[in-house]
């Protein structure tokens, strides 16, 4: 596998098939960072960050912004469509 641990969609960690919504995962992962400072899924590991990455949901602190929050909630149920679903 290549590439940064932290920035990886389950299905590429699970060695599945995947489609272009790995990238607006990698998406995600980075808009959490630039919000709160830090990465949603850590580990002393690549393979504890796996594990995070397929099991554990993002944490998000009390006194993040609720504006935010909805935000992500919003993006996180966006189902993204290609040229090709027409």
């Amino acid at each position: 596998m290549v590439g940064s641990p932290a920035y990886m969609a389950p299905e590429i960690v699970m060695v599945e098939e995947y489609t272009r919504d790995v990238d607006w995962w990698s998406l995600g992962v980075i808009v959490y960072e630039m919000l709160l400072g830090m990465r949603p899924f850590i580990g002393y590991d690549r393979e504890f960050i796996y594990d995070s990455i397929v099991e554990d949901e993002p944490c998000y602190p009390a006194s993040m912004d609720s504006g935010a929050l909805s935000f992500i909630s919003k993006v996180r149920r966006v189902k993204f469509i290609t040229v090709t679903a027409f």
